[in-house]
C-alpha cells in the first residue's frame, strides 16, 4: 500500500482531523490548532476542501 505525507490536526477539545494539503494545515496552524506531520496509508487521495478547485494532492 502506498503512503504519502499528511497532517493530523488537533483542536482544543482533542478532536482530530486527517488531511494531506499543506495549505489546509497552514490555515489550521494559524487558527491555533496543533498540527502534526504523519504518514497516510491508503489507495487514493482525498479531494481537498481548502483548495479552490478541490484538487487531489
Amino acid at each position: 500500500m502506498k503512503s504519502r505525507k499528511g497532517y493530523q490536526l488537533v483542536d482544543a477539545d482533542g478532536f482530530t482531523w486527517l488531511g494531506d494539503c499543506p495549505q489546509w494545515a497552514a490555515e489550521a496552524r494559524a487558527a491555533g490548532m496543533v498540527v502534526r506531520p504523519i504518514r497516510i496509508y491508503g489507495p487514493r487521495r482525498w479531494p481537498c476542501s481548502a483548495c479552490e478547485y478541490r484538487i487531489r494532492h
